[in-house]
């Protein structure tokens, strides 16, 4: 039978947290999130996560559903699924919807290993069958956020943390050295800022920090990155790496925060790119020699299995320890999150991303 694109489903869900999610610029108290199923003529299904972030993209559950099925199932309807180039092809008088179109080229992928009888990992590069894992904590007090360190960390083995920052500079401090504490100097920490402290202040915010005996692994976000002179200076007197991550929604945001030298790694979310999207920015990093981070933008379990596939595939992108513990954050889901043994995700083996979805929490979640 064909291998043509025979419909698109976009499915909102609401996926309720066990605890208030907060970070410097919102919090999630339930993810407002859209489930992608890719349908071709002959019978395999795609299926894909999308996490729209209004605070960070400008999209939304509804508007990802009326992209994926008003403005992209019309131009793509009747296309080869295996012909992932093609269908972005069709797309590219769209501009915008960056996690509608990401959740299309996951479900793609996700399709075309199905058909292949491999996993999507192999398919893109196959460099390791499981990944590290680093695991956010939620701006909260730094008792609470230690206490939540040590719990992770006892539990599944985890030992790379990102300690979100940003709403003042000796508050976060405070909370950088209650991690380290409480988890030992063997972990691997990092802050995330969410753009929320200016240069001025991130710079001494994370000398404090080192003088404190926190020795960061890399500062993600300190400070807007479209102030290009503040991120430039930043970038320049700070002693280990600045990351940029939402500044960077795609290969050519990702090029010019690197050129310009406002950051030199990168931050890249198969929710954000897809999986063609990521690979683009490999190829980026390699050219101009920039490490990369596999992050999170608190998704659910399925979006984080598409994580780990994009951090599994590649040598560049499964360096670092990648945030894949986002579905745990969830009271209920689509899926059951991978386990997490000795701080390690394992890369299901079956097709594509390798899960299925559970039709009945998909009933009880879904909110259309």
């Amino acid at each position: 039978m064909s291998t043509r694109i025979e419909s698109i489903e976009a499915i909102p869900v609401r996926l309720p947290t066990r605890a208030t999610v907060r970070f410097a610029n919102g919090s999630v108290d339930a993810a407002e999130h859209v489930i992608v199923r890719v349908n071709a003529e002959d019978g395999h299904q795609g299926i894909a996560e999308a996490s729209p972030r209004p605070m960070t993209y400008g999209d939304s559950s509804p508007g990802v559903v009326h992209a994926l099925t008003q403005l992209i199932a019309p131009r793509v309807v009747g296309l080869d699924s295996c012909s992932i180039e093609g269908v972005h092809a069709a797309l590219t008088d769209l501009v915008g919807n960056v996690t509608a179109r990401a959740a299309l080229d996951v479900a793609l992928w996700d399709l075309l290993g199905k058909r292949a009888g491999l996993p999507v990992s192999t398919l893109l590069g196959g460099y390791s069958p499981k990944v590290r894992v680093a695991h956010l904590l939620s701006l909260d007090t730094p008792e609470k956020m230690a206490e939540e360190a040590v719990e992770v960390q006892a539990q599944m083995g985890v030992q790379a943390f990102k300690i979100k920052v940003g709403l003042d500079p000796a508050g976060d401090v405070d909370r950088a050295v209650a991690v380290r504490e409480a988890v030992g100097a063997g972990a691997l920490l990092y802050v995330d800022a969410n753009h929320k402290w200016s240069a001025e202040a991130a710079l001494p915010a994370v000398r404090a920090m080192q003088a404190r005996g926190v020795n960061l692994a890399w500062v993600e976000e300190p400070s807007p990155a479209n102030q290009v002179l503040g991120r430039q200076w930043l970038a320049q007197h700070l002693d280990l790496p600045v990351v940029a991550d939402e500044s960077a929604p795609d290969v050519h945001a990702a090029a010019s925060q690197l050129t310009s030298q406002r950051c030199r790694w990168i931050a890249l979310k198969a929710g954000r790119v897809g999986f063609r999207g990521g690979r683009d920015i490999v190829g980026l990093a390699a050219g101009l020699g920039a490490e990369l981070v596999v992050g999170s933008q608190i998704e659910g379990a399925l979006g984080a299995v598409a994580n780990l596939h994009l951090a599994a595939a590649f040598a560049a992108t499964s360096r670092y320890p990648a945030e894949l513990n986002s579905g745990r954050s969830f009271a209920d889901d689509v899926i059951t999150p991978p386990a997490i043994v000795d701080g390690w995700m394992h890369v299901p083996d079956a097709p594509g991303l390798g899960v299925t979805l559970d039709a009945q929490a998909l009933d009880r979640l879904r909110v259309d």
